[in-house]
């Protein structure tokens, strides 16, 4: 299972995706986590519309930034 949009590996096969690419390109975890730390480090009095709207929802525990169900 993707662990950022929720979807299982049968269904990117279905669509003939590999998800390995699926997982690597389009929605590495590692880049979201490193996307959380860089809005932790960067002031707050700089962040753009979304990276305000995303750390409110972060300091609330809110992951519906996440595309869940979507990829």
């Amino acid at each position: 299972m993707c662990f950022i949009c929720s979807l299982e590996r049968t269904d990117f096969e279905k669509e003939g995706i590999f998800f390995i690419k699926h997982t690597e390109k389009e929605h590495n975890t590692w880049s979201y986590f490193f996307y959380i730390v860089y809005l932790e480090e960067k002031d707050s009095m700089d962040y753009n519309g979304t990276e305000s709207d995303i750390m409110t929802k972060i300091e609330h525990d809110d992951i519906s930034w996440f595309p869940i169900g979507k990829a």
